[in-house]
C-alpha cells in the first residue's frame, strides 16, 4: 500500500472517530427529550376500537361490580391520579365525591370514558356530612350562647334546623343529576336504631327520612334506568318499602380491621328480613394516611395474616359464597391507589382480575 493511500485512510478514520466521540458526548448530555411513543390508542387502530367494544360489552354482562369512589377535589390536574380517565378500563362505575363545579377537563374525561368504555359516572350525596355539620355547628352555638349569658345585652343565636338544612341540601344535590347528566347517585344515610329511642326521637327521625328519601325517590322516579345505591345502614330506614327502589346497598366496611368482620357486619345489617339481601356491596379503602395521621387501606386477612391490602382481600371476600348476594365492591379514595412503582392502580386491577378473571385462550 503506498504512502498516499495510507494517508487518505488515516484522515478518513480520524474524521470518523471524531464524529463518533462527539456523538457519544451528545448522548451523555442530560437534555430533555420530547419523545412520543405511539400506541394503539393514539393511533385509533382497529385493534383498539375492538378492545373498547369488548370493554363495553363486558360492562353489560352480569359480574361483580368494581366501583371507584373518586376524590376529585384537586383541580390542578398536575398528576394522572387526578384524571378520571386514568381509572382502569374495567372499573364499572365512578362516583365523584365532589359532584358540583366540575372543571372542563373533568367533563371531557367523563364524556370520554362514558362513550368509549361504557363507564357509568355517578356521584355521592353525602347527607351524613350535612348532618354532622349541623350537629357540630349547633354544639358551637350552644357553647357560645352559654358563655354569652353573662352579658345582659347578648342576643342568643338560633340553632340550625336539621329539617330545613336537609331540605335545601337534597334539593341542591339532586339538581346535579340534570346539570351534569349523571348516571345515578349514591345516597349516604346512616340513621339510628330505634331500640332505645323515645317516641319523639323516632318521630323526628321519621320526619328527616320523609325529607331525604321523599326527595330522592321523586328524582329517581323521574329519572328511571339510572343507578341508585344506598350507602350506610338500610336497617335504620323506618319505611322499608323505600329499599327496593335502590339497586344495591353499600355497607361501609372500609373502617373494619379484618376481613372476617365483613360477614358479621353484613349479616347484622340483614337481621331485619325486610332489608333486601340480593345486592350487597362492601367497601375497601385505598392505602392513605388521613389528616389525623391514621393509616388506612390494610387489614387482617382471612387467614389471620396482618397488614394485607384491603382492596385485594375484599375482592377475595366478594368471590366467596354466602347466604346473601355479593354484588361487588367499592374502593374508597380509589385514586390513592394510582401511585405504585410497578403499575398504576395495581391493587384495583388485581381486585378486578380476582372477581372477574380474564378468559384463558
Amino acid at each position: 500500500m503506498n504512502m498516499n493511500m495510507k494517508t487518505t485512510i488515516f484522515l478518513f478514520l480520524s474524521v470518523a472517530l471524531t464524529a463518533f466521540f462527539t456523538a457519544c458526548s451528545d448522548w451523555t448530555t442530560q437534555e430533555p427529550l420530547d419523545i412520543v411513543n405511539p400506541s394503539i390508542e393514539d393511533a385509533n387502530s382497529p385493534a383498539y376500537l375492538e378492545y373498547l367494544a369488548n370493554v363495553r360489552k363486558y360492562k353489560q354482562t352480569y359480574h361483580p361490580l368494581m366501583i371507584g369512589i373518586f376524590d376529585n377535589s384537586d383541580k390542578t390536574f398536575q398528576s394522572r391520579a387526578t384524571r378520571i380517565k386514568a381509572v382502569p378500563d374495567k372499573v364499572d362505575i365512578v362516583s365523584l365525591m365532589y359532584p358540583d363545579d366540575l372543571a372542563e377537563i373533568e367533563l371531557e374525561d367523563i364524556a370520554s370514558i362514558r362513550k368509549d368504555k361504557g363507564t357509568k359516572i355517578i356521584y355521592t350525596i353525602a347527607y351524613e356530612d350535612l348532618r354532622q355539620y349541623v350537629e357540630t355547628t349547633n354544639f358551637d352555638i350552644e357553647v357560645e350562647n352559654a358563655l354569652g349569658q353573662a352579658d345582659p345585652n347578648y342576643v342568643p343565636k338560633p340553632l340550625l334546623s336539621l329539617a330545613t338544612e336537609a331540605s335545601k341540601f337534597m334539593d341542591a344535590q339532586l339538581a346535579l343529576i340534570d346539570k351534569y347528566e349523571y348516571d345515578g347517585f349514591i345516597l349516604h344515610y346512616t340513621g339510628s336504631a330505634t331500640h332505645f329511642l323515645k317516641d319523639d326521637e323516632i318521630a323526628e327521625m321519621q320526619a328527616i327520612q320523609d325529607i331525604v328519601f321523599g326527595k330522592a325517590l321523586a328524582t329517581m322516579n323521574t329519572h328511571p334506568d339510572k343507578t341508585y345505591i344506598l350507602e350506610g345502614r338500610p336497617q335504620n330506614v323506618l319505611d322499608k318499602s323505600i329499599l327496593p327502589h335502590f339497586d344495591s346497598f353499600l355497607i361501609r366496611t372500609q373502617y373494619l380491621g379484618g376481613i372476617s368482620d365483613f360477614t358479621l357486619l353484613v349479616k347484622q345489617t340483614l337481621l331485619d328480613p325486610k332489608v333486601p339481601s340480593n345486592s350487597i356491596l362492601v367497601c375497601a379503602s385505598a392505602i392513605h394516611t388521613d389528616e389525623n395521621d391514621y393509616s388506612w387501606g390494610e387489614i387482617t386477612g382471612a387467614d389471620g395474616s396482618l397488614k394485607q391490602n384491603a382492596i385485594v382481600e375484599t375482592a377475595y371476600w366478594v368471590k366467596t359464597t354466602d347466604t346473601f348476594t355479593k354484588a361487588g365492591m367499592a374502593v374508597y379514595l380509589i385514586n390513592r391507589d394510582y401511585f405504585n412503582p410497578d403499575l398504576d392502580y395495581k391493587h384495583v386491577r388485581e381486585a378486578i382480575e380476582i372477581m372477574n378473571p380474564s378468559p384463558v385462550n
